[in-house]
């Protein structure tokens, strides 16, 4: 930077400095003190904002414990569709096995196709005891829990 320019900035600054000392505030920006007989508005104003912000909380805590009831809600009922779910698989799985029950009691001349059948419904038996229903309610017409170990006869007369 040459001499010149700084003998530029140097007078700039110094008639800024000189500038802002005889600059006086203008009437706008001056606060004004209330009147002798007025109430000064800041007060109503400031319980105004913190009634405002009072409701504006309440507001907040009340959504949030909307969507905390919804979550809840939703999480039962996805539990409980897939509750009925498994329940209805294996209300649709109970006459196969019982077709099968039966099949192994007629005789067969075919000792292979005896044992396909029987080895059929041992791997459905452990399937449906696998997809048990873990909720602790049971099915609207029946309990699988409770079917598993009964007889034929007596699924046949629970499903009617």
């Amino acid at each position: 930077m040459s001499k010149r320019e700084k003998d530029q900035e140097q007078k700039a600054a110094q008639a800024a400095s000189e500038h802002a000392e005889s600059a006086e505030v203008p009437e706008d920006i001056v606060p004004e003190e209330p009147a002798a007989g007025t109430q000064d508005p800041l007060p109503e104003e400031l319980e105004h904002l913190k009634a405002s912000l009072s409701a504006k909380e309440e507001q907040y805590l009340r959504l949030a414990a909307e969507y905390d009831n919804f979550r809840k809600r939703s999480q039962k009922e996805k539990e409980s569709i897939y509750a009925d779910a498994k329940a209805d698989a294996l209300t649709a799985f109970l006459p196969v096995y019982d077709n099968l029950e039966r099949a192994l009691k007629q005789e067969t001349a075919d000792e292979a196709y005896a044992k396909g059948v029987q080895m059929t419904m041992l791997s459905g038996g452990s399937s449906v005891r696998r997809m048990r229903p873990s909720m602790g309610r049971p099915p609207a017409k029946f309990s699988i829990l409770k079917m598993s170990s009964l007889p034929s006869a007596v699924w046949r007369k629970a499903s009617s």
